[in-house]
């Protein structure tokens, strides 16, 4: 509305054609650029933050560029392997566990079911075995619906999907870390022409803002896995790894969030009369969102201003439009069109 009231009509019609130009632009880049230039903008986003410190480097120590840069890729890359395949060793242990142990978990999770029906029974006044056999028969009709035989049976037949796929993962981090390099060991020089001078102002005000608000989340997410590990240990559950990293990834996600499952399992542990973990899983949940609501604005600065209601919208918007990728996609989407309405040089 801020860019449409108290203009002349024609000024309107400039903005709505600007407005579904931009937006159109912005839907063709995502759904068909994005993936080809994916390993370029990961390039982008590490030069981010390696180009500082190689620069400082650098300077003090008068060791040539690209050896500085060599060696920061080097550690960096090695850090972040050595950091993923420790969380994959160890999440592949508790998966197969969890597996392995579905017979125990089905009988615990039975054992607790029929001791929330009787807790129901108590303030509802609802027979415990006509709350219990309607749950069994909900939970029967959800797996019949999921025909489990039939997704094991597909999730098989797609394991030459999933090897091309690693294939094509590596082939992409390879060509991340040589565009890195080059983008690290290049000079900023102004560009002479005119064109291309705009473009890169552009871009640049683009990739800050997009920047900024990945740099974000990816903090955010990192400190709420970090906070609900801790927590999962304290309450010694045997799968803290796997569960900190879910919890983490649902933070991202504001039409979902941590809430959807912190929430009724410490709910779940109040009726169970477990009130010290129940403390614990709230407490978190509690701590969690003081971190997010903190972190966000400060982290991000005044660079984006995109309010709750506008997260929702885009992100409700993006998985429409792109699917499930569309949650994390349409904020930034949104980011995009609102930032290329703000330059007045387009």
């Amino acid at each position: 509305g801020r860019y449409v009231m108290g203009l002349e009509l024609s000024d309107r019609t400039k903005y709505f054609i600007k407005l579904i130009i931009v937006t159109v632009t912005v839907y063709f880049s995502i759904k068909y650029l994005l993936p080809l230039f994916l390993p370029f903008l990961v390039a982008i986003l590490v030069v981010h933050f390696l180009k500082p410190i190689v620069i400082k480097i650098h300077k003090k120590t008068k060791i040539k560029k690209n050896l500085v840069a060599i060696i920061s890729l080097f550690i960096v890359t090695g850090i972040i392997a050595i950091i993923f395949g420790i969380i994959i060793a160890n999440a592949t242990n508790q998966v197969k566990n969890i597996v392995s142990n579905y017979d125990k978990y089905q009988n615990k999770l039975s054992d607790i079911t029929d001791e929330t029906c009787c807790i129901a029974e108590k303030y509802s006044g609802i027979n415990s075995d006509e709350i219990r056999k309607y749950i069994d028969e909900e939970i029967g009709e959800m797996i019949s619906k999921g025909k489990t035989s039939d997704v094991l049976y597909k999730a098989m037949n797609k394991s030459i999907d999933t090897v091309i796929l690693f294939g094509e993962w590596i082939v992409g981090i390879f060509t991340s870390i040589i565009s890195a390099y080059y983008l690290l060991v290049s000079e900023n020089k102004e560009p002479k022409n005119l064109l291309i001078k705009e473009l890169k102002s552009i871009s640049s005000s683009v990739g800050r803002v997009c920047i900024a608000y990945i740099k974000t989340q990816l903090v955010i997410m990192s400190i709420t896995s970090v906070l609900c590990f801790i927590c999962f240990i304290v309450i010694k559950n045997n799968y803290a790894l796997v569960l900190a990293l879910l919890v983490g990834f649902l933070d991202a996600l504001p039409l979902i969030g941590i809430g959807i499952i912190l929430v009724p399992w410490g709910l779940v542990y109040i009726f169970m009369g477990n009130y010290f973990k129940a403390g614990i899983i709230l407490g978190t949940f509690i701590l969690c969102y003081i971190v997010r609501e903190f972190a966000e604005p400060k982290l991000m600065g005044h660079q984006i201003g995109i309010t709750p209601l506008a997260t929702i919208i885009s992100m409700y918007v993006g998985y429409k439009v792109f699917g499930i990728i569309g949650v994390i996609v349409g904020p930034i989407a949104y980011i995009l069109i609102e930032t290329l309405m703000e330059n007045r040089s387009i």
